[in-house]
Order: structure tokens, then C-alpha cells, then sequence
């Protein structure tokens, strides 16, 4: 039972029924399991960056996920700029410049 509070595994329905038949309601294992049945939906989703069932296969949303937790403010916006293009900038201005230098 430690090990699934832990993961944070919610046990369902058919697992208590094993646990009455195996332990017995009075025991300690069914208890913890009934406050576990209590307490982990409820915390569930009081955690406004909660992760979602499906991620998504993309490396790039992915990190737009992972920057929108890790951002203070919820109504910050992420854009993304690709540093290939970025780096053909950089490199086309370098080349002009060194051309108006040999120029001189």
C-alpha cells in the first residue's frame, strides 16, 4: 500500500474487495486503503500544472509544457524561435560584415 501512495497510484474497487476477503475490514491495510479511496481524488487535481494522461510525442511541446510549469506567472506566453534560422542570420551578417571590412 506504501509503495502505490508513493507512485501515487489511486487503488479502485476490485483491491478493497481483495483486501476485506485477505485481511478483514478492522485491519490496519483496509484502513489505510479507505483513506487513500478518501484523500487521493480529492488531491488529484489541486495542483494547477497537473501532467496530463497523454503527452504529446513532439520534443518541442513538450518543452513548451515543462516551460509553462516552471513560469510564475499563468499568462506568460512561450514562443518558439528556431536556431537554425537564427545561426543562417548571424552567419549572413558576419559575412556582409567582413565584406565591407575587406571593402575598406
Amino acid at each position: 500500500m506504501i509503495c502505490t501512495l508513493l507512485v501515487g497510484v489511486v487503488p479502485d474497487d476490485e483491491m478493497g474487495y481483495k483486501l476485506i476477503a485477505i485481511f478483514g475490514q478492522d485491519s490496519h491495510t483496509f484502513r489505510k486503503y479507505q483513506r487513500m479511496m478518501y484523500w487521493m481524488p480529492k488531491f488529484k487535481f489541486i495542483n494547477p500544472y497537473y501532467v496530463p494522461y497523454t503527452l504529446p510525442n513532439d520534443d518541442i511541446e513538450l518543452a513548451k509544457m515543462a516551460l509553462k510549469r516552471m513560469s510564475v506567472d499563468l499568462e506568460n506566453v512561450v514562443t518558439v524561435h528556431h536556431v537554425r534560422d537564427l545561426y543562417l542570420y548571424k552567419r549572413v551578417d558576419v559575412i556582409h560584415r567582413h565584406k565591407k571590412i575587406m571593402l575598406k
